[in-house]
């Protein structure tokens, strides 16, 4: 925070000269941090066009949404599918076991 000066309490030209040394200071690594981040928000800009075709975030949002929303479905249909299958291995399972007279041989028999 800044001290406020008045003018019955000026300070000699050394004072002046460490407190310019330590804003400048404070001025440069404020700049190098800027430049930074300015490098790194434009690798990944670049990434996201590379990748996506857009660096757009609302685009990048929605992509991502879509993403989601094909995923589930993918995971649905995915457990659709084995539902399935267990259905019919169960309805295959019965048929043997009533072709067997109710037991399954051991050969037969689901681990």
């Amino acid at each position: 925070m800044a001290k406020l000066k008045s003018d019955a309490a000026q300070e000699n030209i050394e004072q002046l000269r460490k407190r310019f040394e330590a804003l400048n200071e404070k001025r440069i690594a404020a700049e190098t941090n800027r430049k930074s981040a300015e490098e790194a928000l434009e690798k990944l800009r670049k990434k996201a066009r590379d990748e996506y075709q857009t660096d757009d975030l609302a685009e990048l949002q929605k992509k991502l949404k879509d993403m989601i929303a094909n995923n589930e479905r993918l995971r649905a249909d995915y457990q659709k599918h084995l539902d399935g299958i267990e259905t019919q291995l169960a309805s295959v399972e019965e048929s043997h076991r009533a072709a067997h007279g109710g037991s399954i041989p051991a050969e037969g028999r689901r681990a």
